[in-house]
C-alpha cells in the first residue's frame, strides 16, 4: 500500500514538472513555460480570456499590464479570446495584469521576477464572471 502511494506521488510530481504546473487563483489560471537557451531574452505574458460559465472565448476584453519599472501596456483579446504582451523586461520587476470587460467582473494577476534575471514565459487564462466590478 505504501509503495502504491509513493509511486502515485512520484508520477504526480513528474507530471507537474514536465507538463507545466498550473496555479489557480480567483478565476486566473497560470502556467509558466520553460525558456530554452537562446529562446528569448524577454519576458512574455500571453493568454486567453474566457467566460466562466460557458468556457467560450471573449472578444474585445481589455487587458492592461503595469510594471514596477513604469512600463504600461494595453491589449484587447481577439476573436479567440487571445492576447499577448511581449518585449517585457526580464529584469527584477513586479507586475500586475488586469482584465476588464463590460458586463464582467474584473480579475487581476500579479507576478515578479525578483531574485532572477532570466526571461520568463507565462500562459494565463482569465475566467471572467458576469456582473459588475467593485473598484
Amino acid at each position: 500500500m505504501k509503495t502504491k502511494k509513493l509511486w502515485l506521488t512520484i508520477v504526480c510530481l513528474f507530471l507537474l514538472k514536465f507538463a507545466g504546473a498550473q496555479n489557480v487563483l480567483n478565476g486566473v489560471y497560470e502556467r509558466e513555460l520553460e525558456v530554452q537557451n537562446g529562446d528569448t531574452l524577454e519576458t512574455i505574458v500571453r493568454g486567453r480570456v474566457i467566460s466562466k460559465s460557458t468556457k467560450l472565448p471573449l472578444k474585445d476584453i481589455n487587458i492592461e499590464y503595469f510594471s514596477s519599472k513604469g512600463q504600461t501596456l494595453f491589449a484587447k483579446s481577439n476573436s479567440e479570446g487571445r492576447f499577448e504582451f511581449s518585449g517585457l523586461s526580464a529584469e527584477n520587476i513586479s507586475a500586475k495584469v488586469i482584465c476588464t470587460g463590460e458586463g464582467f467582473k474584473s480579475v487581476s494577476w500579479e507576478f515578479n521576477t525578483m531574485g532572477t534575471s532570466r526571461p520568463r514565459k507565462f500562459e494565463i487564462t482569465f475566467e471572467l464572471e458576469s456582473g459588475r466590478s467593485i473598484d
